[in-house]
């Protein structure tokens, strides 16, 4: 899993590619007046969610905007990184991969006992 920081404001945003789900995350964490909350997940919690940098970025970009950060865009140089750890650790791998074979498994367990 790939994890890149970016403080913006009175917010710390964590993107990256988390190999295991096969998709981009963003977790949120308030600076100011909050403590040491548990950072919020924003986007890309569940498996095969967000596979592709752009899809992630348009969906980043309305999360935030959700919560009226509005002036934020993420920078070419995060951007490059993103692709970058996913060309590293495609997808296919991960948990979405292992549940798929895990599916194809007991489909062919259940078709094997019904010839029986």
């Amino acid at each position: 899993m790939s994890s890149h920081d970016i403080e913006h404001g009175d917010y710390l945003l964590f993107v990256g590619w988390d190999r295991p789900l096969d998709t981009f995350f963003a977790t949120l964490e308030t600076l100011v007046g909050h403590g040491t909350e548990e950072p919020e997940m924003l986007i890309g919690g569940l498996p095969g969610e967000y596979r592709d940098v752009e899809s992630f970025t348009a969906a980043l970009d309305a999360a935030l905007q959700s919560r009226n950060i509005v002036d934020f865009s993420l920078s070419e140089e995060i951007w490059q990184r993103l692709q970058a750890d996913y060309n590293e650790n495609p997808p296919g791998a991960g948990q979405q991969a292992t549940t798929e074979s895990m599916q194809a498994f007991n489909q062919w367990l259940l078709h094997d006992d019904q010839k029986q």
